[in-house]
C-alpha cells in the first residue's frame, strides 16, 4: 500500500463520515484500478452528501465507465441545484450524444424525439455560457467542441442552416487556437478536430445537394494534416464522383463495410472491382481458415474452467468470418455492387469533451463547484 492510499484510508477511518476523503478515495482508485472500489466509494460520497460535485462525479462516472442506466436522471439531479461550472451541462450534453445509437446493424436501446437534440443545445449552450465566464487561465479552449456538438444537433433537427453556423463558429475557434490561443489542446489534436468539422461540413453540403461546395471543402479536407484518405473517398462516393473515389483508394485495403467506396470502384472500374473482391475474398478465406484451426486445437486441449467460453468465443468468430465470407462470394456471383442507403446524416460526428471530474489531479480540472461563483 502507498503513501497516499495509507493516508487517505487513515484519515477515513478516523472521520468515517467524511465524503471529500471518500471523494479523493474514488479519485485515486480511478487511476489505480482495483475492482469497482472507484464507483464504491463515488456511491458512499453520494450518500452521505449529495452536493454537486459528488453526485456529478457519480452520475458521470458511472455512465461513460460503468453504463449504470440510471445516471441521466442522475445528472439532472446536479442541474437542478443549478451548478455553477460547465461540467455538468457539457456531462449531460455528452451522455444524451452518447445515448444515441446510429449504426446500421446496432439496435438502438433509445430512440430519439426532436426534445432531445432541443436539450443538446440548450444545456450546450449553458455550459458555453459558464465556460465563458472563467478566468482566462481557467478556461480550456474547449468551446469549438460545444459549437460543433450544437452544430450536430441542429443538423439532427433539419435545421441545416443553423448547423452550418455553429460549424463555422467551431471550425473558426479552433484556427484562433492554432494560431496561439489559450488552450489545453496541442496543434495536432487541434487539426484533428478542424478535420472532424470539415467532413461535417461537407456532409451537410452533400445533405443539401449543394455538390460545388461539398467538393470545394474535400480540397480543403485533403490539406489537413489528419485528413484519411478512406474518409475523402467514401465522400467523393456518396456525390457521385466515383473516378476520384476510385483512384484515391487504389493502394488501400478497404474493408467490406465502405459500401459507397465499393460502390464507386464498382462503378468506376468493374475489372478492378472485381479483383479487389476477389483479394478481399481470399484474406477472409485465410482467416476463416485460421479460426477454424484454431478451433480444431480447443477441441483437442484438455479440460479447463475457462474452456466452454473459448469454445463459444471461436464458434461465434467462425460464425462472423462465414457471413463476410459469403457477403464476397455472393457480389462475385451476382457481378454487381448494390448501391448503399442515403444515410449521411448518421455519419455526421459529435466531438467529446473528455474528462469532466470535479477534483481530477490527472486533467487539472476544477476542484469543487461551490469554488466556482460565475453567475
Amino acid at each position: 500500500m502507498n503513501d497516499e492510499l495509507n493516508n487517505l484510508l487513515t484519515q477515513l477511518q478516523q472521520q468515517p463520515d467524511n465524503d471529500q476523503l471518500m471523494a479523493s478515495l474514488a479519485l485515486y482508485y480511478m487511476q489505480h484500478p482495483e475492482g469497482d472500489k472507484d464507483l464504491e466509494y463515488l456511491k458512499k460520497a453520494y450518500q452521505i452528501n449529495p452536493s454537486i460535485k459528488n453526485t456529478h462525479n457519480l452520475a458521470f462516472w458511472s455512465f461513460f465507465e460503468y453504463g449504470v442506466d440510471d445516471s441521466l436522471p442522475l445528472q439532472q439531479q446536479v442541474l437542478q441545484l443549478a451548478p455553477h461550472a460547465y461540467y455538468p451541462y457539457a456531462a449531460y450534453a455528452q451522455m444524451l450524444i452518447s445515448n444515441e445509437v446510429t449504426f446500421e446493424d446496432v439496435q438502438p436501446v433509445y430512440h430519439y424525439q426532436a426534445e432531445d437534440y432541443q436539450a443538446i443545445i440548450a444545456v450546450s449552450h449553458t455550459a458555453l455560457e459558464k465556460l465563458e465566464r472563467l478566468n482566462q487561465s481557467q478556461s480550456d479552449g474547449s468551446e469549438f467542441i460545444f459549437y460543433n456538438n450544437i452544430a450536430y444537433a441542429y443538423a439532427k433537427l433539419g435545421d441545416y442552416l443553423q448547423a452550418f453556423a455553429y460549424f463555422e463558429k467551431s471550425e473558426s475557434h479552433i484556427k484562433v487556437l492554432i494560431n496561439g490561443g489559450n488552450s489545453q489542446y496541442v496543434e495536432p489534436i487541434l487539426n484533428d478536430h478542424l478535420y472532424s468539422v470539415l467532413l461535417n461540413k461537407i456532409r451537410l453540403h452533400i445533405l443539401m445537394g449543394n455538390k460545388q461546395q461539398a467538393l470545394n471543402l474535400l480540397k480543403d479536407a485533403n490539406n489537413n494534416e489528419a485528413s484519411d484518405t478512406l474518409d475523402l473517398a467514401d465522400l467523393y462516393a456518396q456525390i457521385g464522383e466515383y473516378d476520384r473515389a476510385n483512384n484515391l483508394v487504389q493502394t488501400e485495403n478497404v474493408d467490406v463495410s465502405w459500401g459507397w467506396i465499393w460502390y464507386a470502384i464498382y462503378n468506376s472500374d468493374k475489372q478492378n472491382w472485381q479483383q479487389k473482391i476477389e483479394q478481399k475474398l481470399y484474406q477472409e478465406q485465410e482467416i476463416l481458415l485460421e479460426y477454424q484451426n484454431d478451433l480444431k486445437v480447443l477441441l483437442t486441449s484438455p479440460n479447463s474452467e475457462d474452456i466452454a467460453a473459448k469454445l463459444k468465443e471461436s464458434e461465434e468468430e467462425i460464425s462472423y468470418q462465414k457471413a463476410e465470407v459469403e457477403k464476397l462470394e455472393t457480389l462475385l456471383a451476382n457481378d454487381r455492387q448494390p448501391k448503399p442507403q442515403d444515410n449521411i446524416l448518421n455519419d455526421l460526428r459529435a466531438m467529446y469533451i473528455g474528462c469532466l471530474l470535479f477534483g481530477c489531479q490527472c486533467h487539472h480540472n476544477l476542484f469543487d463547484d461551490s469554488l466556482i461563483k460565475n453567475d
